[in-house]
């Protein structure tokens, strides 16, 4: 998982979270605020930062989010098919699991291999190679 990615997924545990709370416990779950949210704060560790050009920054200088073209894909075939119906779960939600879930593996893979003493793999280029 990227930098981002990584920041990104911690701000909507954290945002979610809140929810839990005894205040909050009653009121009603909105991913799509809890989303546009984590984008505000990401933006703000941005612009405070003052470099664009982190990877853990996923904006662009005008702060419109950066998002990879696979996550993009995948949440347009998710809304296009309609997906999304089964577990009532917003497409964006549905393509970041997804999107995740591929880089976990990939990692646990990884791991595996390295437990083993074999060679890695190389998941943007499926070839192997040394570490």
């Amino acid at each position: 998982m990227g930098g981002s990615e990584m920041i990104k997924s911690d701000l909507l545990g954290a945002l979610a979270r809140g929810y839990c709370s005894d205040k909050n416990s009653g009121k009603t779950v909105d991913p799509d605020l809890i989303n546009a949210m984590a984008d505000e704060l990401l933006l703000l560790y941005c612009k405070i930062q003052g470099n664009f050009n982190d990877p853990r920054c996923p904006h662009e200088q005008d702060g419109t989010l950066n998002k990879s073209d696979f996550y993009k894909e995948i949440e347009q075939a998710i809304n296009r098919n309609s997906k999304e119906n089964g577990s009532n779960t917003p497409d964006w939600v549905l393509a970041a699991y997804l999107e995740r879930s591929l880089k976990l593996f990939d990692a646990c893979i990884n791991m595996r291999e390295r437990y083993y003493g074999r060679q890695l793999y190389d998941r943007t280029v499926l070839k192997t190679k040394k570490e």
